[in-house]
């Protein structure tokens, strides 16, 4: 048996990173389904900007499903509406584009088989904030590629914590950025795929 990671394809940018240097900007795609828990990120966000006067943080989330309006709604009962955005179901280059306004992934999934939502936005030079689903432990080493978090009062916690030092979000998306390559597919081709075959 060999152990080889899991690589993405089509979101290796050629051009530098350029990261928002004011405010939290998030984003979490996904389905708008039971599990995904989207709500867990509207309402410590809200948390966060009645407790911090925030004027400049934004949440992004992309994606359809059978809950949408109903975040729709609680965004909107939580007084947020301007401040969340509901793109719906987007192409893969809309979806980069959205990514690139972004300063931090978040994940706040129950569960996750595979890594790609949280190594897709690594390659795209994020700070990822997610709970311990799937490979994460694997990927994410806290305050160096991210930070974890159990519920909503500890996301909350963390967009205290980040909203006050930007340099340390931009940071830590800047490292993710320079790791990119060992989720590129040729590469993982040529240092484990290659390797197990003539082996």
């Amino acid at each position: 048996m060999f152990l080889v990671p899991i690589g993405v394809p089509d979101l290796f940018m050629k051009e530098p990173l350029s990261l928002p240097d004011r405010g939290l900007h998030l984003i979490f795609p996904a389905i708008f389904r039971k599990g995904k828990n989207q709500d867990l990120i509207i309402k410590a966000f809200a948390h966060f900007i009645v407790r911090s006067k925030d004027q400049n943080s934004s949440l992004f989330l992309p994606g359809d499903g059978p809950l949408l309006d109903e975040m729709k709604s609680l965004a909107k009962t939580l007084g947020i509406a301007d401040r969340v955005y509901f793109p719906g179901y987007c192409t893969r280059n809309t979806l980069c584009e959205l990514e690139r306004l972004c300063n931090v992934a978040v994940i706040p999934t129950n569960v996750e088989t595979y890594g790609l939502c949280i190594v897709e936005p690594f390659v795209l030079g994020k700070c990822i904030l997610t709970r311990k689903v799937g490979i994460a432990e694997d990927i994410i080493k806290e305050e160096v590629n991210g930070f974890y978090f159990n519920n909503s009062d500890d996301l909350e916690e963390l967009f205290m914590k980040l909203s006050k030092d930007i340099t340390l979000v931009n940071s830590i998306g800047f490292t993710n950025f320079k790791l990119k390559k060992k989720f590129n597919w040729a590469y993982i081709v040529e240092k484990y795929y290659i390797p197990i075959y003539k082996s």
